[in-house]
């Protein structure tokens, strides 16, 4: 059991998102010839879709218990729908808005979905691993153990941060007709790249992990067979198919149990820790925040730069290597430290720094400054989802009534707060920051999401002191 496969998956899917995710919103400009407050709205209309489907879809994956069957089911949807986009420039503007429309709200929910299943694959897996190992050192507490989780998916999910920039600095280029001449449209090139790279991805995905599941089953039946010879040895009265008879039941009804309280364990994981409403709200003015830049930073690029391919692709090497990369993999170290709560708080100070600067600094003729600025995608990004995915595994693993479900329940939180983040907090972002670009222009737009940041900072600060001061008279 190791988590090689997905370091490889976790790889290429960013690796292939770096062809469409930073470009989409320009393209869709391009080829349909909205307007910002258009685009705005069909962005914000997005992240609700993944708000509410985001949460079923990993529901339904745990109920049923095939984790990789969803998210074979939602890659092949993602990269058939992002990949369709390919389409618009040999259409009219007004179909191609219609058509744009329809795919982006099928990948859009379909790629959010798959990511949080994802990542609730590889924390579960992560922490298969560390009990193995902690059953040969019985002296490793459970919160060793758990930060050793914690620590390990960082090092594994920074794999998708280095692809998302090794090929962010190839789309770059490649989309540039100036560059290279591949006698195609403008940002064609890198949707091809994601779909060839999805391919792959895909045949990773459908490969790797049946052969992890059967050294997986080999190693269960051979701790069943060593378990029932010494029942047999010891009792003389159970034979070994009664006994493996007895164990398939047993796991059966267990199954079933925790597959209809799935429902009221959630209910319970809110009511036993109010302060998981707290981060709810707080992953959701982060979300507003990063639509800004997730919707309309490479817009902003265009209106200060022009067409500029290369600086694209650099923003994103830079915001990759040199931001998310060290704090994927430091950030379980500084969650541990500092708190989930302490972190969000670090993000909401970036994102301020960040976009005054932006509304301030970054004029024409000095463009290239942003990429010293696109350093606090560190904090931005890569911290605040080290502090997000810990939580789903620390609420989970805290509930000392549901101690046996956890793993049954962790991709639902994991929905939850993914929802948040991406769905009711990037779908509100985006449509505001269209309203403010369309009536006010972008540095508006940026001002006003660094006021917001530093309010938020405020409104969590007091929740924190209310709840300190809550504990401190208990």
């Amino acid at each position: 059991m190791n988590t090689f496969t997905w370091k490889v998956h976790y790889f290429l899917w960013y690796a292939g998102l770096a062809g469409i995710l930073p470009y989409y919103a320009v393209f869709v400009k391009t080829y349909t010839a909205t307007s910002a407050i258009s685009i705005g709205t069909l962005f914000a209309i997005l992240p609700f879709t993944a708000f509410i489907l985001n949460p079923l879809f990993c529901s339904l994956a745990d109920k049923q218990n095939n984790h990789r069957q969803w998210l074979l089911c939602l890659m092949c949807l993602t990269m058939l729908t992002f990949g369709s986009l390919i389409a618009l420039p040999w259409m009219n503007f007004r179909i191609s808005w219609i058509v744009a429309s329809i795919l982006l709200l099928i990948a859009y929910p379909s790629m959010a979905a798959a990511v949080s299943i994802t990542d609730a694959i590889v924390m579960q897996k992560i922490s298969q691993i560390n009990m193995i190992g902690s059953s040969s050192s019985p002296s490793q507490s459970p919160e060793a153990h758990k930060v050793s989780s914690q620590s390990n998916f960082g090092n594994t999910r920074v794999w998708g941060t280095i692809g998302y920039g090794l090929f962010g600095i190839v789309t770059g280029p490649l989309n540039d007709k100036n560059k290279i001449d591949l006698n195609l449209p403008y940002l064609v090139p890198g949707i091809i790249m994601f779909i060839l790279i999805m391919i792959a991805d895909l045949i990773v995905i459908i490969i790797g992990p049946y052969h992890e599941a059967q050294a997986d089953k080999r190693r269960a039946v051979e701790r069943t067979l060593s378990t029932s010879t010494t029942i047999e040895v010891g009792s003389g009265s159970s034979s070994r198919e009664e006994r493996k008879k007895m164990l398939q039941v047993e796991t059966t009804e267990v199954e079933n149990s925790l597959h209809q309280d799935q429902a009221s364990i959630l209910n319970s994981i809110f009511t036993e820790y109010p302060s998981l409403l707290q981060h709810c709200f707080a992953l959701t003015i982060l979300g507003i925040l990063m639509a800004c830049h997730w919707s309309f930073f490479y817009w902003y690029l265009e209106e200060v730069a022009g067409k500029d391919p290369l600086l694209m692709g650099l923003c994103m090497f830079v915001g990759c290597f040199l931001g998310e990369m060290i704090f994927f993999y430091y950030g379980s170290q500084i969650v541990k430290r500092f708190g989930p709560s302490r972190c969000f708080e670090m993000s909401m100070i970036a994102f301020a720094f960040q976009y005054f600067s932006y509304s301030y600094l970054i004029h024409p003729g000095y463009q290239y400054y942003v990429l010293f600025l696109e350093v606090l995608q560190g904090p931005t990004f890569g911290l605040l989802y080290c502090a997000m995915t810990h939580l789903a595994h620390d609420y989970s693993d805290d509930q000392h009534a549901i101690t046996q479900a956890t793993k049954q329940v962790h991709s639902s939180l994991q929905g939850i707060l993914t929802g948040c983040l991406e769905g009711l907090g990037l779908g509100l972002g985006s449509f505001f920051a269209g309203f403010l670009i369309h009536n006010f222009g972008s540095r508006v737009m940026w001002t006003c999401a660094g006021s917001l940041a530093l309010v938020s900072l405020s409104i969590n600060l007091c929740f924190d002191a209310i709840r300190w001061f809550a504990r401190d008279g208990d």
